[in-house]
């Protein structure tokens, strides 16, 4: 099954929210949460529309949830940066490396170390 979120930076303290997307003059990461009453309840958080990714439905080696703008590490120590080219999930490469773009099959992102992500480690973007 499909899980379908996003996440994004909260333009107020900077923290990460995990939820869904929405748009209305404003961007939105909608996230549940149960209120003392035991229902659920839903709170918006504004974030910045740069930062905002999609779960792309794998998780590293590590068990974590890749987004789209993480930066990971192939098993062959390639590092490159989780885009969505044509509709579907794929590695783009620093300009210069002998691949700018590679198709890499979505059942090996398990494979792959999850090392950060082009918002809050730029310095790991490859070059």
């Amino acid at each position: 099954m499909i899980t379908v979120k996003f996440r994004g930076k909260t333009i107020d303290d900077g923290l990460w929210v995990c939820g869904t997307y929405a748009v209305k003059n404003l961007h939105w990461i909608v996230t549940p949460f149960k209120g003392g009453d035991g229902k659920t309840y839903y709170r918006n958080h504004e974030v910045d529309p740069e930062t905002v990714g999609q779960y792309i439905n794998y998780k590293s080696k590590s068990d974590i949830e890749i987004y789209t703008d993480d930066i990971i590490k192939r098993p062959n120590g390639e590092i490159g940066v989780v885009i969505v080219d044509q509709a579907c999930y794929t590695l783009k490469y620093p300009f210069g490396s002998k691949h700018d773009y590679i198709s890499w099959p979505s059942e090996y992102f398990d494979e792959c170390d999850l090392i950060g992500n082009k918002h809050d480690t730029p310095e790991l973007m490859p070059k």
